[in-house]
């Protein structure tokens, strides 16, 4: 796949050791908060966002894969949301997998409707039937929360 991978080479250094960090940035990151490296430590590092992970590769998926792919991002949001309602806890990762979750939502919709499905459809179709009741709980412990 032809695919424009810009990286950006950061050096860490610690106890006389120096260690060299590649961020990836590619479509599916570049609106995203990069890493922040400082003189001896790195926040916001997650290969799946910016490593080798993040490579993209084109092949066909069964639809069932990609509504458990679709889950594993709401679950990723879930998860973050929660962390804020329930425990008031923010982070840098934080921060940064749900943006990435959301911005897969996106692409997995777009593939989708490149292959002539409702991407959206089906994303919203995964959200209802796995999600929803789950998100709305969530929204009703915020409110109480603000009370």
């Amino acid at each position: 796949m032809n695919q424009k991978i810009t990286f950006l080479n950061k050096y860490m250094t610690n106890k006389n050791q120096t260690r060299k960090i590649r961020i990836r940035i590619s479509k599916l990151n570049k609106n995203i908060l990069k890493p922040i490296i400082g003189k001896s430590y790195v926040a916001g590092w997650n290969p799946e966002i910016f490593g080798d992970d993040s490579v993209e590769y084109n092949f066909k998926l069964p639809l069932g894969a990609i509504r458990r792919l679709i889950c594993s991002y709401y679950e990723n949001i879930y998860s973050v949301i929660q962390g804020w309602v329930d425990f008031k806890l923010s982070g840098s990762y934080e921060i940064r997998i749900k943006a990435y979750a959301y911005n897969m939502l996106d692409y997995l919709a777009e593939q989708l409707n490149k292959n002539r499905l409702n991407g959206q459809k089906i994303i919203n179709e995964v959200y209802n039937q796995s999600f929803k009741e789950k998100f709305e709980q969530l929204d009703n412990k915020k409110k109480i929360n603000k009370k």
